[in-house]
C-alpha cells in the first residue's frame, strides 16, 4: 500500500504540476482568468 500510494502521490504531483502550468497558460492567453 505504501509504494502504491508514493507511486501515485509523485505521479499526482508531477501531472498536478503539469496540468495546472498547461491550465493557468491558457488561461492567462485566453485573458479569462488570471490568478
Amino acid at each position: 500500500m505504501d509504494s502504491i500510494k508514493e507511486v501515485f502521490g509523485n505521479m499526482d504531483n508531477e501531472m498536478v504540476r503539469r496540468a495546472c502550468s498547461r491550465f493557468r497558460g491558457r488561461i492567462d492567453a485566453n485573458g479569462e482568468y488570471i490568478e
